[in-house]
């Protein structure tokens, strides 16, 4: 690492960690997400959405436990070694998709009641997808989700979503309950455009300028 002239990471917690461990400053440039897809429905229908990789890091099973509590509806996208877990503890109001292609994929986002993240990830590409259909992220309130999912806004914007601070069943169960109290305050054009700041246009741009900066002068 000492012998690299300039470091890019994906995230500004990614940034925090490679400056504790390498003493090395880093560019952050997020990843490409293609907010194109992304469209607004007039409505949503009821239940309640998590796109991932099954597997026990995840913490899917937080998801799936607090919405069987809550008789909720949860719908899980992805597979992995961890779905025949989370299938013996699922209620009945937990469906599984397992892959479902890109294309039917943008109609469950955009369908979705609201996007349900309890990973601790470096970014989560999955909470942007989710916005680029104006639909809110309910996440857990660290690692990247912190980047990706805008709550209590220094300067005034609105909110795209809600955190919990724990990874715990109950906490999950109080971020549910506290968004469907403010449901109505969440304005879906207002979270696509936030999520169209990580759009894959905006990445070739920050990696154009940074390439470019980086190259000695000729």
């Amino acid at each position: 690492m000492q012998r690299v002239d300039r470091v890019v990471v994906n995230s500004h917690y990614v940034s925090r960690r490679v400056f504790k461990y390498f003493r090395r400053e880093s560019t952050v440039i997020y990843p490409p997400v293609d907010t194109s897809v992304g469209y607004l429905r007039s409505d949503h229908d009821d239940y309640y959405l998590t796109v991932s990789r099954i597997t026990a890091g995840k913490r899917i099973d937080l998801l799936v436990d607090a919405c069987n509590k809550l008789g909720r509806n949860l719908t899980i996208v992805g597979t992995g070694n961890h779905l025949n877990k989370l299938k013996s503890i699922a209620g009945p109001t937990i469906k599984f998709l397992g892959h479902v292609p890109d294309a039917d994929l943008n109609a469950v986002y955009a369908g979705c009641r609201a996007f349900l993240f309890a990973a601790d990830e470096d970014f989560g590409m999955a909470t942007v997808e989710a916005q680029a259909f104006g639909r809110p992220v309910i996440a857990y309130g660290y690692g990247g989700s912190l980047e990706t999912v805008r709550v209590g806004d220094a300067m005034g914007r609105p909110d795209t979503g809600v955190y919990f601070s724990e990874q715990t069943i109950e906490s999950v169960i109080d971020s549910i309950q506290r968004f469907e109290a403010a449901e109505s305050s969440f304005v879906p054009h207002e979270i696509q455009e936030h999520a169209r700041s990580f759009d894959k246009s905006v990445f070739i741009a920050r990696m154009r300028e940074f390439v470019g900066a980086s190259l000695p002068n000729r």
